[in-house]
């Protein structure tokens, strides 16, 4: 979450001081919604057939690559057009990779027994929200502690992916394993 709101706060106003208009910013938003809305179910699919770990991995590999990106495109100026603006082609590559967030929900799920499931899950979910809930704080704080440019603080948001992706990589695979129990709790 604080990967998130550390730039999906702050882009729209950047992209304006770069001189895209606002009616670009909006289309931006609109075709950033279409893309990760046809994301989530790519992934989800790709989660229920290959598991839980690379569904998540894979997606803040993008982010980690799209940060970068962003970061790299920081002085392109709008041209004129979406299409050829670095800018724009990155923040979509960054945002593909933030579906990782909405995979977490069936992985946490698969990892705790029935009977704390939906405790823990939410717990989880709280607790990412609250911390994520630091970022629009956090980014002007860092971006003035760094020469004043917004982006350098944004950029804070690549540590919390690197925290996202370590995670991931400690948990364990849950694809394939039996859940028995939760037939049988049903019945």
């Amino acid at each position: 979450m604080f990967a998130f709101y550390s730039v999906s706060v702050f882009i729209p106003g950047y992209m304006i001081k770069l001189g895209a208009a606002p009616a670009t910013v909006r289309d931006v938003t609109l075709l950033f919604a279409l893309v990760l809305a046809v994301t989530f179910l790519v992934f989800g699919w790709y989660s229920d057939r290959l598991g839980r770990k690379l569904s998540i991995v894979l997606p803040m590999l993008l982010s980690l690559i799209g940060f970068y990106g962003i970061y790299i495109s920081k002085d392109a100026a709008f041209p004129g057009s979406l299409w050829i603006w670095p800018l724009f082609a990155w923040y979509l590559v960054w945002g593909v990779g933030q579906v990782a967030a909405g995979m977490f929900g069936a992985w946490f799920s698969e990892l705790y027994p029935v009977e704390l499931r939906s405790s823990a899950v939410s717990t989880i979910y709280m607790i990412g929200r609250g911390i994520g809930s630091f970022a629009p704080y956090v980014v002007p704080l860092i971006a003035a502690q760094t020469g004043g440019n917004l982006l350098n603080g944004m950029m804070i948001g690549g540590l919390a992916a690197v925290i996202c992706l370590v995670a991931a990589l400690l948990l364990p695979e849950t694809a394939g394993r039996n859940f028995a129990v939760i037939e049988a709790k049903a019945r």
